[in-house]
């Protein structure tokens, strides 16, 4: 069976010194992908496996380097959604957790109810 796979490390401009790292980051992330995907997992296992990679990857803007709110906290979002039977979970303005997206995995996963969370302005 062949698949694809596409990454990107978020928007901004990708210039040295930080353009190795972030290089690195993405094949990493796709490597670890790659091996989710060669053992059967499912493809929202694979997605999620690339995600808290890059999340783990202080050179990008999620988990470990987030961009931090007026308060000078981490303050996150995520989203994710199986394309298996359209289903879809979210979380919103978490703090304090380095990985958002397992959470609206979860709610893909364990709970088939739409929830929204609001965030401070």
């Amino acid at each position: 069976m062949m698949w694809g796979l596409v990454l990107h490390g978020g928007a901004g401009e990708w210039r040295e010194p930080r353009l190795p790292a972030a290089l690195a980051g993405l094949r990493a992330a796709a490597e670890r992908a790659r091996r989710s995907l060669a053992a059967g997992a499912t493809a929202l296992d694979v997605v999620c496996e690339a995600v808290v990679a890059l999340e783990d990857d202080p050179v990008f803007n999620a988990g470990t380097g987030s961009v931090l709110n007026r308060d000078g906290e981490v303050e996150m979002d995520a989203s994710v959604m199986s394309g298996a039977d359209l289903s879809f979970g979210a979380v919103g303005a978490l703090g304090q957790t380095f990985f958002a997206l397992p959470g609206g995995v979860l709610s893909v996963t364990e709970r088939k109810e739409t929830r929204c969370a609001s965030a401070r302005f």
